[in-house]
């Protein structure tokens, strides 16, 4: 018989779950990759960097299983929501204490306040305020160019993932699994949508909602993706992503934590159970699917979609066919956020503060830089050909690659 346990990672961070008790259960652990001796093609150079308070915490180790297959473990961030966020000519960024800090595109300081509560998820940038969520579900309204609080609204629930913030509205998506709508001026609730969840286990993260036209598109712990009417939270569609089999209760584990990406009419998305789908924005109709899961997210480029899988390996798909175009195994183990694409370029960070430039077409690594000791803590925000990562400590650093002449 299998014994399974839930445990908290202290300051907040991911829930991993371990293996206890069970010396017959295959291992499958996951040593860092070394990093690979390689002559760059690009050449990837700071431009700035700045501190944003005590960042989201210390380094840890991550556990999680699949099926019967066997469990892995690999290196990760202790929290992983705390991201730097831009809009227009400003970067927005907090510290999981309650610091929130303004910068513009050079790296100065604009403003800064503390809330003096616990932060768990990434600020978000609308038109005039931007929005925070503590991790007891307070959103603050802040003024962009003054950081002054213009309303609060308590919510009661814990919340990691990012809000959403566009034509009006802030949704936010509590952990307990609601989906709440709130009037972007004043915070005066609009709607709430509460999924049906009833998973026995899962993952401590949260999928960001996203606002596409009239609908909001998000993900769920019992594995679907579902689209709800941005003006009324009425459910439009849902897809069941992933299924739970296998025996043990971390078996079951289906969320689909990442961030759906919307382009062109389809949603592209990733359930930690090994399955990555692409489906139809307006009916929810499966258009592929491929046997590669994710925790940590993926990006669309014009023709490919972009996995980071998670054991660490980057796979390319075909945008329209969901066939695997190439794999790169160089970063297995090493804990990758979720994949950024910057021109031809692929960008993507890792558990020890590196930085990895990989071509688009051929996945062939082309460009390294380290940006510190501590691991990166979410995707990379491309801003034309630079690139800004947020590392674990706090450190905000603005990078650019630039290609190697032949000689």
């Amino acid at each position: 018989m299998k014994h399974w346990k839930k445990v908290v990672v202290t300051g907040f961070g991911l829930l991993a779950v371990v293996l206890a008790g069970c010396s017959s259960y295959k291992d499958n652990t996951i040593a860092p990759a070394p990093l690979k001796i390689f002559k760059p093609k690009v050449a990837v150079l700071e431009h700035w960097q700045a501190q944003v308070g005590e960042g989201s915490g210390t380094a840890a180790k991550a556990v999680l299983s699949f099926g019967d297959e066997g469990y892995w473990q690999y290196q990760a961030a202790e929290n992983w929501h705390l991201n730097v966020t831009q809009a227009g000519q400003s970067l927005y960024a907090v510290d999981y204490n309650g610091l929130v800090k303004s910068f513009n595109l050079a790296g100065q300081t604009n403003w800064h306040v503390n809330l003096k509560q616990l932060l768990t998820a990434s600020p978000v940038a609308g038109p005039e305020y931007v929005y925070v969520v503590t991790a007891e579900g307070t959103v603050f309204a802040l003024n962009k160019k003054t950081g002054q609080i213009q309303w609060q609204k308590p919510l009661g629930s814990l919340v990691i993932a990012a809000p959403a913030a566009a034509k009006g509205v802030v949704v936010i998506h509590t952990k307990p699994g609601a989906v709440i709508a709130l009037r972007a001026v004043d915070g005066r609730q609009l709607w709430r949508y509460d999924l049906l969840l009833n998973p026995s286990m899962t993952m401590e993260r949260s999928s960001v909602p996203v606002i596409a036209g009239q609908q909001v598109v998000i993900g769920s712990d019992n594995g679907q993706v579902v689209a709800l009417d941005r003006q009324t939270g009425d459910l439009l569609w849902q897809y069941q992503v992933a299924v739970p089999s296998g025996a043990s209760e971390v078996a079951q584990i289906v969320d689909v934590d990442v961030t759906p990406v919307v382009k062109d009419g389809t949603v592209y998305v990733s359930s930690v159970k090994n399955r990555t789908i692409a489906v139809s924005l307006q009916s929810g109709r499966m258009l592929w699917k491929h046997k590669v899961g994710s925790f940590s997210g993926l990006a669309v480029s014009q023709n490919k979609v972009i996995v980071t899988a998670n054991n660490g390996a980057l796979w390319a798909l075909d945008r329209q066919t969901g066939k695997a175009v190439w794999v790169d195994s160089n970063l297995l183990g090493r804990g990758p956020t979720a994949p950024a694409i910057v021109g031809h370029y692929v960008v993507v960070g890792d558990y020890k503060g590196f930085v990895h430039w990989f071509s688009l077409k051929t996945g062939q690594l082309v460009g390294r830089m380290s940006v510190g000791a501590r691991a990166i803590v979410g995707q990379p925000v491309v801003d034309g050909s630079i690139v800004y990562v947020m590392d674990a400590s706090g450190r905000l650093v603005a990078v650019r690659g630039s290609k190697v002449e032949e000689l």
